[in-house]
């Protein structure tokens, strides 16, 4: 093989792996930030999201037993969601709840994201507190 084709065979080659990475990018598995909700995560969510919203003991204990009965990977997705609200109450619910899972990569990367971005002082508190690994 002449040189000049192995040149041309080796840029090719870098030049292929270069766009590939760029999708991998674009399309958010390097970025990560692309979330696309299950509809039954976003059902889960709403559905615990009203009981916090209604602010009283008994509505807060049935929205820890609803989340409790949830599978494991649903309740990590649906706490995910619930910490992207737009109501303070409902990413402080959260962020209490994600301790028990600060172990995952993706919870920790939004624990650290509300401590750093949250518009609410208390949700960032407590997300410092469940990155420590503090009861809240």
């Amino acid at each position: 093989m002449r040189r000049s084709v192995k040149i041309a065979f080796g840029t090719l080659i870098l030049l292929a792996a270069v766009a590939g990475y760029g999708v991998y990018w674009w399309y958010g598995a390097a970025g990560g930030n692309i979330h696309r909700i299950d509809p039954a995560t976003a059902k889960h969510a709403n559905e615990i999201k009203a009981l916090v919203m209604k602010g009283d003991l008994k509505s807060r204990a049935l929205s820890r037993k609803r989340l409790d009965t949830l599978p494991h990977d649903a309740k990590v997705e649906t706490l995910l969601v619930m910490a992207d609200d737009k109501e303070a109450a409902v990413r402080l619910f959260a962020v209490a709840r994600m301790i028990r899972f600060r172990d995952v990569p993706r919870v920790r990367a939004a624990l650290a994201r509300l401590t750093q971005t949250d518009s609410d002082p208390d949700v960032k508190k407590a997300a410092g507190a469940a990155l420590a690994g503090e009861r809240l």
